[in-house]
């Protein structure tokens, strides 16, 4: 059981980071947005 629990918390930190990670570089690479939005 103290395995699930872990892998669970483990996978919502990564998916907090991931978040956290994409809006930083949304804003920091929001002046070259028209490169990636084709």
């Amino acid at each position: 059981m103290e395995s699930e629990v872990v892998g669970v918390v483990v996978a919502v930190i990564i998916c907090i980071a991931i978040v956290v990670i994409a809006s930083k570089q949304r804003k920091s690479q929001s002046d070259s947005d028209g490169d990636e939005k084709k």
